[in-house]
Formats: structure tokens, C-alpha cells, sequence
């Protein structure tokens, strides 16, 4: 039985030392979490549908959560010096740039109780285009060294399309786990730039089945079998206010850290209070479509883009088309090179069939580089 897992971000501090090319904070402010805030948010986490789940992962974030790191520190402390009533873990996203010093003697120390998820985009001219010069900031061994099992988080954006394959490969044959995405609540791609991709995702799923032994590319390993149920989303399905949960430097309780003051204006917020209150059966714009149970939706950058939650942010639908369909070569070559299949095997081949007969994939399929 899967264990049930409710994932809580504290929101330390709104400040951060970088500009990345696509970031969603609202910048400009000082708002920053007192211990005592962050106590009450975490008895509160523990307290709230406490029989729907099974443990609790606490995740810091920013900004960059370690400009605030003598009250991070505390907070941590002051939990582990307690006993509490289900189990749980501790966690920071970062840039990476600010982990030095007394900080990264702490986190050395408690590597075995403390996670980081870094994000890194790629190659050192990447890194440095997308993430403000940070690249020569970064010691990419000291994550290596003691969070092997933590990818490292590349974000691919239209600006820095043409390096994705070599960020992944490059970053891969040096040992690490990559957790590559799209960046997300930006304008939809240009068409150009769609077939720029469709190279690079034909490197990548090449490279992937050259390298059995090591993890997929995410963007090519989404699961497809939801395709075959053909039930529409009627949410974006991501547990926000539920499963995930935000407390900002308040103590407020949020969905999710972007439909929050770390991203929304106040005016914004109350807009979203409303439409949180009055959601949809479907997705806006999307009945009928044949990929819809698979095809990704997020509540807060759809708030971003468009004002409302019950809808896929323009920019989804043509770059999903071009990832579906390298997914599907990929999923079918491997599959095709495995003797050994399972019935979930079985499943992703029907689903490659359908997706892949789909009259919505035929232009996709006519302009597609070869693999």
C-alpha cells in the first residue's frame, strides 16, 4: 500500500540574490518567517486531516530559503529535538549560490536527516544566461557528494532550447540524477523554436536508449496510460489545498506556493479566493480534446497566465503535442528492445497506439526528426 504523503511548504523568505530568466516571485519585498511563525504552521500541518495521511514532508522554500538561514537552522532543530505524531522529513529547494560557510558545515553535518533539491540548468553558458551569472557560485560535488539520490532540477526554456540535450547528457555522464521540465507561466512557444525542440528531444531519446542503465529524461518518461481511460481532467488534480499546502511569512494557509503572496499581488489573491471557491467540471477550452487526461494542467501558473485556475496555460498544447511524440518513440523503442514485458508494458504499448493514430499528432508526426 502506497504511503499517503501530504507535502508542506514554508515559505521563508521572499528575498533572493538572483534574476532567473523565469522567475515567479514577486520581487521587490523583505517579507521573511519567524521562528515562532513557522512553529505555529508546522503543529498546525501535523494537526490539520491528520488520518488522511501517513507522514509529512516539509519542503523550505523562497526565494532563496537560505538567505534566511539562521531561522531555517532553529526551525529544524527545534523539530528534530521533539517528538512528533507521524513521521517526517525535511527539505530545501536552492540555487546553490549561498551554500557556503557555516551553512554548508550544517548541512554536511545533517545531510542524513536534511534534503536539498538544487536547481541547475544545464551546461555553464546555460546556467549562466538562464540564472544570472551563477554558474562559477555553484560547487556541484558538494551536492553530489552527499545528496546522490536528489536530481538536480534543469529548467528548459525557449531562450536556451538549442542546449537542452547536451545540459542533460552532459550533466548525466557526471553522475547525476537530472529532473528535467519546461519552464512554466511564459508565453507559448514560436513555431521555430517547437521544431528546435523537436531535435533536441530526438538527441535525447536516443541517448536514453543508448543507456538502459540510467534514468530517463523526464520530459520522455511521462506515463501515457491514462490516455486509454479517456476520463477529462476536471481539476488540475495536483492535491493543492489538500495533499500540498503553502504557509507564507504570515502563517496563512495557502493551495500552493503560487497561488500565494509570493507570486500574486493582494488584488490578485482575492481574485483567486473567488475562483477558488466556484471551480469547474472541465478544463476550459479543452473538452474533447483526446489527450486530455494526460496532457499536464497546473492551477497556479494557469492563474498566472489567464486569471483562472480551470484551464491549461497556452503555452501547454503545441509543446505537449512535441513532447508526446518523442515520448511515444521512446517508450515504444524500449519496450520493443525488452524481452521481459509486464502487463504495465502492455498498457504504455496500446497507449503509444492510440496516441500515436490520433488525427491531432499527424502534423507533429509529419515534421519529427528521426531518432
Amino acid at each position: 500500500m502506497n504511503s499517503r504523503v501530504k507535502l508542506v511548504n514554508l515559505l521563508m523568505t521572499r528575498a533572493c540574490n538572483l534574476r532567473c530568466a523565469y522567475c515567479y516571485v514577486r520581487h521587490g519585498f523583505h517579507d521573511a518567517m519567524t521562528e515562532e511563525t513557522a512553529h505555529q504552521a508546522i503543529q498546525d500541518a501535523f494537526a490539520r486531516d491528520a488520518d488522511d495521511f501517513d507522514r509529512i514532508e516539509f519542503a523550505f522554500l523562497g526565494g532563496e530559503p537560505f538567505l534566511a538561514f539562521p531561522v531555517l537552522k532553529a526551525v529544524c532543530e527545534w523539530m528534530w529535538s521533539r517528538e512528533w505524531p507521524k513521521p517526517y522529513c525535511l527539505s530545501a529547494s536552492t540555487n546553490g549560490t549561498v551554500i557556503t560557510g557555516e551553512i554548508r558545515e550544517w548541512l554536511a553535518r545533517n545531510h542524513h536527516r536534511f534534503f536539498i533539491s538544487l536547481s541547475y540548468d544545464g551546461g555553464k553558458d546555460t546556467q549562466n544566461e538562464n540564472r544570472s551569472g551563477s554558474a562559477e557560485k555553484i560547487d556541484l560535488m558538494f551536492f553530489q557528494k552527499y545528496w546522490p539520490q536528489v536530481p538536480l532540477k534543469l529548467t528548459a526554456d525557449e531562450q536556451t532550447v538549442d542546449h537542452l540535450a547536451r545540459d542533460v547528457m552532459d550533466l548525466k555522464e557526471r553522475g547525476f540524477l537530472v529532473n528535467d521540465t519546461f519552464a512554466d507561466g511564459v508565453p507559448p512557444w514560436e513555431e521555430d523554436s517547437l521544431r528546435r525542440l523537436d531535435g533536441q528531444l530526438a538527441r535525447l531519446c536516443a541517448y536514453d536508449l543508448a543507456h538502459p542503465g540510467q534514468a530517463p529524461s523526464r520530459l520522455l518518461n511521462i506515463d501515457l496510460s491514462s490516455v486509454l481511460s479517456n476520463v477529462p481532467k476536471d481539476s488540475f488534480c495536483c492535491g493543492a489545498g489538500h495533499s500540498q499546502v503553502t504557509y507564507d511569512w504570515e502563517g496563512s494557509r495557502h493551495p500552493c506556493h503560487l497561488l500565494s503572496p509570493l507570486v500574486l499581488s493582494p488584488e490578485e489573491m482575492e481574485q483567486f479566493r473567488r475562483e477558488w471557491h466556484a471551480p469547474k467540471k472541465t478544463l476550459t477550452g479543452c473538452q474533447g480534446c483526446p489527450l486530455d487526461s494526460i496532457c499536464p494542467a497546473c492551477g497556479g501558473n494557469a492563474f498566472r497566465m489567464h486569471h483562472t485556475c480551470w484551464r491549461r496555460e497556452a503555452k501547454t498544447c503545441a509543446l505537449f503535442l512535441h513532447q508526446l511524440y518523442y515520448a511515444c518513440v521512446f517508450q515504444m523503442k524500449r519496450l520493443l528492445a525488452d524481452d521481459q514485458r509486464t502487463g504495465k508494458d502492455f498498457l504504455a504499448y496500446a497507449a503509444v497506439c492510440k496516441i500515436m493514430g490520433l488525427q491531432i499528432m499527424q502534423p507533429i508526426i509529419a515534421g519529427a526528426q528521426p531518432v
